[in-house]
């Protein structure tokens, strides 16, 4: 049985997009307090300070809609794009790609392996 997959709905690294991720329901609610937290989870993360005005998602495909610091600096997504992919899991490079997003949240990165692995690719 052949699994689908909404890629529109999904984020080049495999990321659940719309009401299932917790950036786009505080951006379209504009749920200031859940911003603020996103905020300081991001400063940590990626060590760059982000306040809870820079903290809005759209998805990063969505070329209709503007998209946050993170988006428009994460390797993976400028990749899947210069490559014309819909996702990183079709990708043959992947399980050796060290992109920084794979590297600061790894379950992502085998997410996207396991998901390529039970699409045969």
């Amino acid at each position: 049985m052949e699994t689908k997959f909404d890629f529109k709905n999904m984020g080049y690294c495999g990321a659940e997009c719309g009401n299932k991720c917790h950036i786009f329901t505080a951006t379209v609610s504009n749920d200031i307090d859940a911003k603020k937290r996103i905020a300081s989870d991001w400063t940590f993360e990626q060590g760059e300070s982000f306040t809870a005005d820079e903290v809005f998602c759209y998805g990063c495909k969505n070329k209709e809609m503007p998209q946050n610091k993170a988006h428009l600096k994460c390797t993976v997504r400028i990749c899947a794009e210069e490559k014309h992919l819909e996702a990183c899991f079709q990708c043959k490079d992947l399980e050796k790609c060290d992109k920084a997003l794979w590297r600061n949240w790894p379950n992502l990165k085998s997410e996207a392996l396991r998901i390529q692995k039970s699409l045969n690719l």
